[in-house]
Order: C-alpha cells, then structure tokens, then sequence
C-alpha cells in the first residue's frame, strides 16, 4: 500500500492550492496617468504598448501594478517600472541630446547614462506620441539590456513624432 499512498501524498503537496504563499512579489502600487487622465488615442497607444512589453526584463519576471487603470508595468524587486502617457521628462529640452537605440529616442537625466546620481535612474522615450518612462534601481548597472528589450515594443506600438538632435 505504501507506494500507493506516497505519489499521492506528494503530488498534493506539490499543488498551489488555496493559501499556498506567492512566488514572486506582489501587485505594486505605481502612481502614474490612468486611462482616465488622457485622450483616448493616447490611452490606446498605452495600452497596446503595455500588452505588448516582454514577461522578463533584465532577468526579472513582470508584476502586476496594483491599479489596473494606471498605465504602467512593473518588473522585479527591486521594481523596474515603466510609465506611459506622463508629462515630458524634466530638464528635457528642445536641442537635448538622447540616445537612439533601434530608432527609438531615449532620454537621461543628467548624466546617469554613465554615471548614476542616485539610487535610481530614470530614462525616458521622447519623440514619440506619448511618453514612456522607465525608472530601475542603479544597482542593476548600465541600462544597455533594457533599452533594447523595451525599444522594439515602443518602436512597434508608440508613433515617432521626431528624431534626436
């Protein structure tokens, strides 16, 4: 009787089952613009942005955002978060320079592209019909991985409204 019981005793304990603990972190709550705050060609560019956004981001598997209606992503803990549809980056200017990573322009402030400032690095797409915004923790190092990862959904989904300088 005995091998009988035991495939079964340790296929129940291998089940998620009710109460089973997550696996990963949980929702995170991210203040950004909701499908509320813009225009509705906006709101639909973001939301064909955010379904198209890959499940892994430098190494870390996508998380839910706590609100549904707040048009951001998150990946990872420490969060690597992505927001679309927000204001334009600050100290963006007209001649700023930006990088261009598979005919998608990004912006950093100051001078974190190659020396972080602080404890997080924000980059930003502009020259696009919508913002996007990307804040990651510096101690993931240099950004290279996920300006490639997030430029082909941004290419794929967000209509170009110019070039870089």
């Amino acid at each position: 009787m005995l091998p009988v019981v035991l495939p079964v005793v340790l296929l129940a304990g291998c089940t998620g089952g009710e109460g089973a603990a997550p696996t990963g972190p949980g929702p995170l709550a991210v203040d950004g613009p909701t499908v509320a705050d813009l225009p509705a060609p906006e709101a639909d560019v973001c939301r064909d942005l955010l379904a198209d956004l890959p499940a892994t981001l430098e190494g870390q598997q996508r998380r839910d955002v706590a609100d549904p209606d707040v048009l951001a992503a998150a990946w990872g803990d420490p969060a690597i978060v992505l927001r679309c549809g927000g204001p334009p980056p600050r100290g963006l200017e007209r001649d700023s320079e930006c990088v261009l990573v598979d005919d998608v322009a990004w912006f950093f402030r100051g001078n974190d592209l190659v020396d972080p400032q602080g404890p997080e690095v924000v980059f930003s797409v502009v020259k696009r019909l919508v913002v996007v915004e990307v804040t990651r923790a510096a101690s993931y190092g240099p950004p290279a991985e996920v300006l490639a990862d997030l430029s082909g959904p941004v290419a794929a989904t967000v209509p170009a409204r110019g070039r870089c300088v």
